[in-house]
């Protein structure tokens, strides 16, 4: 029976898929077992000093080994599709506009703040973040709690995790133009090329060919 993408992602079969193919990459492929684009977005956006930290737990919720939690009710809507993590920046900017009430503007600050690591940038941020929230109602336990995520990421641990999902199908290794390469095992110099498909051959043992981009069609399919 044929294989879904999916399944082969699964099981760490990415030679020659950009971004997907190293051994490390492929063990975390395996691990986390995708089954959506959203999870290949979020583990190419982890896979990178700092956010790496955060892939085991990510692995655990998605999979189900731990429960997803959320820090508060009104973070589910904006965590929920990466499991409880907060893997993106733009999940920052949206968290301080729900809980302190940031405008785009004011957020747009912070992020200033947590990309050019400016200290006393964030120390103003903080203030501003916390006497808003209080306003807003929330304890100073949560709030604590949530400035920590946000300094955690200052200090390189997710600062570099910047693809926002909904411009996720223009950074996505998946998107249509490539998934050839999962079957194919084709891309970059002839040499290359060579050397993926037979790596490819190897493991699954049917015949592979390389990309003719003048046969190409809509849809991608395998030429017998």
């Amino acid at each position: 029976m044929a294989r879904t993408a999916f399944e082969m992602l699964g099981e760490g079969e990415t030679t020659a898929v950009f971004q997907l193919e190293s051994d490390g990459m492929r063990r975390c492929l395996r691990g986390l077992k995708p089954t959506k684009v959203s999870d290949l977005i979020a583990i190419v956006a982890l896979y990178r000093p700092g956010p790496m930290d955060n892939i085991p737990a990510f692995t655990a919720a998605k999979n189900g080994q731990t429960p997803v939690t959320f820090l508060h009710p009104v973070l589910k809507p904006i965590m929920e599709e990466t499991y409880g993590i907060c893997v993106y920046q733009d999940q920052v900017l949206m968290m301080v506009r729900e809980i302190a009430g940031f405008t785009w503007g004011e957020a747009d600050v912070l992020r200033k703040a947590m990309g050019k690591k400016i200290g006393s940038l964030m120390a103003e941020q903080q203030e501003k973040f916390r006497s808003r929230a209080r306003e807003k109602g929330y304890n100073d336990e949560l709030i604590s709690a949530l400035w920590e995520t946000i300094r955690n990421r200052r200090q390189g641990r997710g600062s570099h995790c910047r693809v926002p999902a909904p411009r996720g199908h223009h950074r996505c290794p998946q998107r249509q133009p490539q998934c050839p390469r999962v079957h194919l095992g084709t891309t970059g110099s002839r040499d290359y090329r060579r050397r993926g498909t037979w790596r490819c051959r190897g493991r699954s043992g049917g015949p592979h060919h390389p990309v003719r981009p003048l046969r190409c069609e809509v849809r991608w399919r395998c030429s017998r």
